[in-house]
Protein backbone atom coordinates (compact mmCIF):
# COMPACT_ATOMS: atom_id res chain seq x y z
CA UNK A 1 0.00 0.00 0.00
CA UNK A 2 2.92 2.37 -0.60
CA UNK A 3 5.05 3.48 -3.29
CA UNK A 4 7.49 6.31 -4.02
CA UNK A 5 7.22 8.06 -0.44
CA UNK A 6 3.63 7.63 -0.85
CA UNK A 7 0.72 5.56 1.30
CA UNK A 8 -2.77 5.25 0.76
CA UNK A 9 -5.28 7.36 3.32
CA UNK A 10 -6.80 4.43 5.37
CA UNK A 11 -10.86 3.92 5.16
CA UNK A 12 -10.93 5.44 1.90
CA UNK A 13 -14.56 5.86 0.74
CA UNK A 14 -13.77 5.13 -3.09
CA UNK A 15 -10.07 3.49 -2.76
CA UNK A 16 -9.35 0.75 -0.89
CA UNK A 17 -6.40 -0.70 0.99
CA UNK A 18 -4.60 -2.73 -2.06
CA UNK A 19 -5.11 0.18 -4.23
CA UNK A 20 -8.44 -0.99 -6.05
CA UNK A 21 -10.63 1.71 -6.45
CA UNK A 22 -14.47 1.99 -6.42
CA UNK A 23 -16.62 4.45 -8.40
CA UNK A 24 -20.59 4.17 -9.36
CA UNK A 25 -19.62 5.41 -12.51
CA UNK A 26 -17.63 1.72 -12.96
CA UNK A 27 -20.29 0.17 -11.40
CA UNK A 28 -23.15 1.36 -13.94
CA UNK A 29 -20.84 0.93 -17.08
CA UNK A 30 -23.07 0.59 -20.43
CA UNK A 31 -20.81 0.42 -23.78
CA UNK A 32 -23.76 2.75 -25.15
CA UNK A 33 -23.88 5.05 -22.16
CA UNK A 34 -20.45 5.41 -20.62
CA UNK A 35 -16.90 6.69 -22.36
CA UNK A 36 -13.44 6.67 -20.67
CA UNK A 37 -13.36 10.69 -20.86
CA UNK A 38 -16.48 10.49 -18.78
CA UNK A 39 -14.89 8.49 -16.11
CA UNK A 40 -11.46 10.15 -15.72
CA UNK A 41 -13.61 13.23 -15.37
CA UNK A 42 -15.67 11.57 -12.39
CA UNK A 43 -12.34 10.12 -11.29
CA UNK A 44 -10.83 13.85 -10.94
CA UNK A 45 -13.71 14.95 -9.20
CA UNK A 46 -13.81 12.51 -6.08
CA UNK A 47 -10.37 12.49 -6.22
CA UNK A 48 -10.09 16.12 -5.52
CA UNK A 49 -13.20 16.33 -3.10
CA UNK A 50 -11.06 13.49 -0.84
CA UNK A 51 -7.35 12.38 -1.85
CA UNK A 52 -6.72 8.93 -1.44
CA UNK A 53 -2.88 9.78 -0.65
CA UNK A 54 -0.83 11.43 0.86
CA UNK A 55 2.65 12.15 2.20
CA UNK A 56 4.58 9.18 4.04
CA UNK A 57 5.90 10.27 7.37
CA UNK A 58 9.46 10.16 7.91
CA UNK A 59 9.58 6.36 10.17
CA UNK A 60 11.83 6.82 13.11
CA UNK A 61 15.15 4.40 12.89
CA UNK A 62 14.35 0.68 13.84
CA UNK A 63 15.13 -0.18 17.61
CA UNK A 64 18.30 -2.04 17.64
CA UNK A 65 17.43 -4.75 19.98
CA UNK A 66 20.06 -7.20 19.08
CA UNK A 67 22.76 -4.45 20.69
CA UNK A 68 20.87 -3.32 23.12
CA UNK A 69 20.44 -6.60 24.21
CA UNK A 70 24.00 -6.97 23.80
CA UNK A 71 24.84 -3.94 25.52
CA UNK A 72 26.55 -4.68 29.03
CA UNK A 73 24.36 -3.35 31.76
CA UNK A 74 27.50 -1.80 34.04
CA UNK A 75 30.10 -3.95 32.74
CA UNK A 76 28.11 -6.90 33.25
CA UNK A 77 26.43 -8.90 30.05
CA UNK A 78 22.25 -9.45 30.13
CA UNK A 79 20.32 -11.56 31.52
CA UNK A 80 19.18 -14.22 29.57
CA UNK A 81 15.61 -13.34 31.22
CA UNK A 82 15.69 -9.86 30.25
CA UNK A 83 16.61 -10.84 26.65
CA UNK A 84 13.74 -13.57 26.26
CA UNK A 85 11.30 -10.51 27.83
CA UNK A 86 12.04 -8.25 25.45
CA UNK A 87 11.67 -10.98 22.56
CA UNK A 88 8.36 -11.46 23.60
CA UNK A 89 7.38 -7.76 23.91
CA UNK A 90 8.79 -7.52 20.97
CA UNK A 91 6.71 -10.55 19.30
CA UNK A 92 3.34 -9.18 21.16
CA UNK A 93 3.81 -5.75 19.40
CA UNK A 94 4.44 -7.59 16.50
CA UNK A 95 1.13 -9.59 16.76
CA UNK A 96 -0.62 -6.60 17.69
CA UNK A 97 0.16 -5.11 14.88
CA UNK A 98 -0.19 -8.08 12.47
CA UNK A 99 -3.66 -8.12 13.94
CA UNK A 100 -4.10 -4.22 13.40
CA UNK A 101 -3.40 -4.32 9.46
CA UNK A 102 -5.60 -7.78 9.25
CA UNK A 103 -8.97 -5.66 10.90
CA UNK A 104 -7.98 -3.13 8.88
CA UNK A 105 -7.51 -5.11 5.92
CA UNK A 106 -11.10 -6.99 6.93
CA UNK A 107 -12.72 -3.37 7.51
CA UNK A 108 -11.69 -2.65 4.00
CA UNK A 109 -12.61 -5.82 2.95
CA UNK A 110 -16.21 -4.97 4.42
CA UNK A 111 -16.70 -1.66 2.79
CA UNK A 112 -15.41 -2.74 -0.35
CA UNK A 113 -18.02 -5.88 -0.15
CA UNK A 114 -20.85 -3.42 1.05
CA UNK A 115 -20.24 -0.88 -1.42
CA UNK A 116 -19.99 -4.00 -3.87
CA UNK A 117 -23.37 -5.18 -2.80
CA UNK A 118 -24.63 -1.36 -2.74
CA UNK A 119 -23.95 -0.80 -6.54
CA UNK A 120 -25.04 -4.27 -7.10
CA UNK A 121 -28.67 -3.38 -5.63
CA UNK A 122 -28.85 0.22 -7.26
CA UNK A 123 -28.09 -1.54 -10.39
CA UNK A 124 -30.38 -4.65 -9.50
CA UNK A 125 -33.00 -1.79 -8.95
CA UNK A 126 -32.18 0.31 -12.28
CA UNK A 127 -32.58 -2.88 -14.11
CA UNK A 128 -35.81 -3.39 -12.85
CA UNK A 129 -36.69 0.57 -13.34
CA UNK A 130 -35.63 -0.22 -17.21
CA UNK A 131 -37.93 -3.37 -17.01
CA UNK A 132 -40.68 -1.14 -15.37
CA UNK A 133 -40.09 1.29 -18.05
CA UNK A 134 -40.06 -1.10 -20.80
CA UNK A 135 -43.35 -3.22 -19.66
CA UNK A 136 -45.13 0.10 -19.09
CA UNK A 137 -44.60 0.85 -22.93
CA UNK A 138 -45.29 -1.85 -24.21
CA UNK A 139 -48.53 -2.58 -21.78
CA UNK A 140 -49.77 1.19 -22.99
CA UNK A 141 -49.08 0.71 -26.86
CA UNK A 142 -51.26 -2.51 -26.88
CA UNK A 143 -53.83 -1.29 -24.87
CA UNK A 144 -53.93 2.04 -26.79
CA UNK A 145 -54.28 -0.74 -30.20
CA UNK A 146 -56.86 -2.62 -28.39
CA UNK A 147 -58.39 0.62 -27.71
CA UNK A 148 -58.05 1.59 -31.34
CA UNK A 149 -59.92 -1.16 -32.32
CA UNK A 150 -62.22 -1.28 -30.11
CA UNK A 151 -62.82 1.90 -31.18
CA UNK A 152 -63.30 1.56 -34.87
CA UNK A 153 -65.73 -1.39 -34.56
CA UNK A 154 -67.45 0.25 -32.40
CA UNK A 155 -68.14 3.30 -34.62
CA UNK A 156 -68.80 0.86 -37.44
CA UNK A 157 -71.19 -0.53 -35.39
CA UNK A 158 -73.03 2.77 -34.68
CA UNK A 159 -72.79 3.49 -38.25
CA UNK A 160 -74.39 0.82 -39.36
CA UNK A 161 -77.20 0.69 -36.65
CA UNK A 162 -77.67 4.35 -37.56
CA UNK A 163 -78.26 3.14 -41.23
CA UNK A 164 -80.65 0.30 -40.11
CA UNK A 165 -82.45 3.21 -38.08
CA UNK A 166 -82.72 5.19 -40.89
CA UNK A 167 -83.67 2.90 -42.98
CA UNK A 168 -86.59 1.54 -40.60
CA UNK A 169 -87.67 4.89 -40.29
CA UNK A 170 -87.99 5.42 -43.94
CA UNK A 171 -90.30 1.56 -44.20
CA UNK A 172 -92.53 3.32 -40.89
CA UNK A 173 -92.97 6.19 -42.63
CA UNK A 174 -93.99 4.19 -45.61
CA UNK A 175 -96.19 2.31 -43.90
CA UNK A 176 -97.81 4.78 -42.46
CA UNK A 177 -98.44 6.06 -45.83
CA UNK A 178 -99.60 3.12 -47.39
CA UNK A 179 -101.94 2.30 -44.63
CA UNK A 180 -103.26 5.49 -44.67
CA UNK A 181 -103.95 5.48 -48.49
CA UNK A 182 -105.85 1.70 -47.64
CA UNK A 183 -107.44 3.08 -45.07
CA UNK A 184 -108.96 6.11 -47.28
CA UNK A 185 -109.56 3.61 -50.28
CA UNK A 186 -111.35 0.85 -47.51
CA UNK A 187 -114.62 3.49 -47.89
CA UNK A 188 -114.58 3.24 -52.10
CA UNK A 189 -114.35 -0.27 -52.10
CA UNK A 190 -116.66 -1.39 -49.67
CA UNK A 191 -119.41 0.77 -51.84
CA UNK A 192 -117.91 -1.38 -55.05
CA UNK A 193 -118.46 -3.90 -53.02
CA UNK A 194 -121.74 -3.11 -52.55
CA UNK A 195 -122.46 -2.16 -55.65
CA UNK A 196 -121.18 -5.85 -57.13
CA UNK A 197 -123.07 -7.53 -54.15
CA UNK A 198 -126.44 -5.45 -55.79
CA UNK A 199 -125.82 -5.86 -59.37
CA UNK A 200 -125.22 -9.89 -58.61
CA UNK A 201 -128.58 -10.13 -57.41
CA UNK A 202 -130.13 -8.13 -60.11
CA UNK A 203 -128.08 -10.65 -62.34
CA UNK A 204 -129.35 -13.43 -60.15
CA UNK A 205 -132.83 -12.05 -60.17
CA UNK A 206 -133.05 -11.99 -63.86
CA UNK A 207 -131.42 -15.89 -64.13
CA UNK A 208 -134.09 -16.68 -61.83
CA UNK A 209 -137.06 -15.18 -63.27
CA UNK A 210 -136.13 -16.76 -67.04
CA UNK A 211 -135.57 -19.90 -65.47
CA UNK A 212 -139.30 -19.34 -63.76
CA UNK A 213 -140.75 -18.14 -67.00
CA UNK A 214 -142.13 -21.06 -70.20
CA UNK A 215 -139.57 -22.92 -71.35
CA UNK A 216 -141.32 -21.80 -75.09
CA UNK A 217 -138.81 -20.97 -77.57
CA UNK A 218 -138.48 -16.71 -78.15
CA UNK A 219 -138.03 -15.43 -81.93
CA UNK A 220 -134.29 -13.79 -81.62
CA UNK A 221 -136.10 -10.22 -83.42
CA UNK A 222 -138.28 -10.33 -80.04
CA UNK A 223 -135.47 -10.72 -77.52
CA UNK A 224 -134.83 -6.72 -77.60
CA UNK A 225 -137.18 -4.26 -77.84
CA UNK A 226 -136.56 -0.83 -78.57
CA UNK A 227 -137.90 1.53 -76.41
CA UNK A 228 -138.36 4.61 -79.57
CA UNK A 229 -137.60 4.79 -82.43
CA UNK A 230 -133.76 6.20 -82.51
CA UNK A 231 -133.32 2.84 -80.51
CA UNK A 232 -135.42 0.72 -83.29
CA UNK A 233 -132.98 2.31 -86.02
CA UNK A 234 -129.65 2.17 -83.85
CA UNK A 235 -130.53 -1.76 -83.68
CA UNK A 236 -131.39 -2.47 -87.20
CA UNK A 237 -128.05 -0.53 -88.21
CA UNK A 238 -125.84 -2.22 -85.53
CA UNK A 239 -127.17 -5.37 -86.99
CA UNK A 240 -126.55 -4.20 -90.48
CA UNK A 241 -122.85 -3.03 -89.59
CA UNK A 242 -121.72 -6.28 -88.35
CA UNK A 243 -123.67 -8.16 -91.36
CA UNK A 244 -121.26 -6.23 -93.24
CA UNK A 245 -117.80 -7.07 -90.85
CA UNK A 246 -118.73 -10.84 -91.34
CA UNK A 247 -119.49 -10.38 -94.98
CA UNK A 248 -115.90 -9.07 -95.40
CA UNK A 249 -114.08 -11.60 -93.30
CA UNK A 250 -115.85 -14.81 -95.91
CA UNK A 251 -114.49 -12.24 -98.67
CA UNK A 252 -111.22 -12.27 -97.32
CA UNK A 253 -111.08 -16.10 -96.68
CA UNK A 254 -111.65 -16.63 -99.99
CA UNK A 255 -109.41 -14.48 -101.31
CA UNK A 256 -106.65 -16.29 -99.26
CA UNK A 257 -108.14 -19.40 -100.41
CA UNK A 258 -107.75 -18.60 -104.19
CA UNK A 259 -111.52 -19.29 -104.52
CA UNK A 260 -111.96 -15.33 -105.81
CA UNK A 261 -110.27 -13.41 -108.09
CA UNK A 262 -108.48 -10.23 -106.39
CA UNK A 263 -110.36 -7.73 -108.62
CA UNK A 264 -113.86 -9.23 -108.15
CA UNK A 265 -112.79 -8.95 -104.36
CA UNK A 266 -111.60 -5.13 -104.33
CA UNK A 267 -114.92 -4.33 -106.24
CA UNK A 268 -116.97 -6.26 -103.36
CA UNK A 269 -114.91 -5.02 -100.54
CA UNK A 270 -114.71 -0.91 -102.09
CA UNK A 271 -119.12 -1.12 -102.19
CA UNK A 272 -119.32 -3.08 -98.67
CA UNK A 273 -117.03 -0.12 -97.43
CA UNK A 274 -119.20 2.20 -98.88
CA UNK A 275 -122.17 0.97 -97.31
CA UNK A 276 -120.94 0.37 -93.81
CA UNK A 277 -119.25 4.04 -93.90
CA UNK A 278 -122.89 5.21 -94.20
CA UNK A 279 -124.39 3.19 -91.63
CA UNK A 280 -121.47 4.51 -89.18
CA UNK A 281 -122.21 7.58 -89.67
CA UNK A 282 -125.80 7.12 -89.26
CA UNK A 283 -125.43 5.48 -86.27
CA UNK A 284 -123.04 8.40 -84.69
CA UNK A 285 -125.46 10.91 -85.78
CA UNK A 286 -128.22 9.32 -84.01
CA UNK A 287 -126.38 8.28 -81.26
CA UNK A 288 -125.10 12.02 -80.70
CA UNK A 289 -129.24 13.35 -80.88
CA UNK A 290 -130.27 10.83 -78.48
CA UNK A 291 -127.32 12.06 -76.22
CA UNK A 292 -128.34 15.72 -75.90
CA UNK A 293 -132.00 15.04 -75.81
CA UNK A 294 -131.01 12.12 -73.00
CA UNK A 295 -129.71 12.33 -69.24
CA UNK A 296 -125.98 11.29 -68.98
CA UNK A 297 -124.83 8.65 -67.05
CA UNK A 298 -125.67 4.64 -68.36
CA UNK A 299 -129.51 3.37 -69.13
CA UNK A 300 -130.15 0.34 -66.67
CA UNK A 301 -130.64 -3.09 -68.62
CA UNK A 302 -134.51 -4.16 -67.56
CA UNK A 303 -136.71 -6.79 -68.55
CA UNK A 304 -140.17 -6.07 -69.70
CA UNK A 305 -143.13 -8.46 -68.33
CA UNK A 306 -142.52 -11.08 -71.48
CA UNK A 307 -138.88 -11.54 -70.28
CA UNK A 308 -137.04 -9.96 -73.00
CA UNK A 309 -134.30 -7.22 -72.60
CA UNK A 310 -135.59 -4.12 -73.31
CA UNK A 311 -132.60 -1.35 -74.08
CA UNK A 312 -134.54 2.06 -73.38
CA UNK A 313 -134.17 4.26 -70.20
CA UNK A 314 -136.23 6.47 -68.38
CA UNK A 315 -135.12 9.39 -70.18
CA UNK A 316 -133.30 8.04 -73.01
CA UNK A 317 -131.24 5.39 -74.54
CA UNK A 318 -127.65 4.60 -75.28
CA UNK A 319 -125.77 4.32 -78.11
CA UNK A 320 -124.49 0.46 -78.73
CA UNK A 321 -121.16 -0.39 -79.11
CA UNK A 322 -119.90 -1.15 -82.78
CA UNK A 323 -118.44 -4.50 -83.53
CA UNK A 324 -114.81 -3.68 -85.18
CA UNK A 325 -113.77 -4.58 -88.27
CA UNK A 326 -111.60 -8.32 -88.55
CA UNK A 327 -109.41 -9.61 -91.39
CA UNK A 328 -110.48 -7.60 -94.24
CA UNK A 329 -108.97 -5.22 -96.51
CA UNK A 330 -109.76 -1.50 -97.08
Amino acid sequence: GTWLGMMIKERHRHVAGDGMVYCPYLHGWRPHNHELNGLVAELSRIFGESPPVFAKPASPPPMATASVAATPVNGHPPRYDDIVARQQQAAAEAARAEAARLEERRRTAAASEAARVEAAKRASLREQERLVSETRIMVTSKLEHSLHEMFREARKSISSDMRDQSNLERGSRAIEAQRSTLQNLKPHLESVHETIDESITEIQSFVDHLSSSSAQEVDVDDLATPGDIHSAQMLELSAKNASIDDCLFFLDKKLAKGDLGLDVHLKRVRRLAKKQFLVRAHLMKIGQLKARNSIHGSAPMMTNETGKMDFSGGGGNVQMPLPAHQGHIW
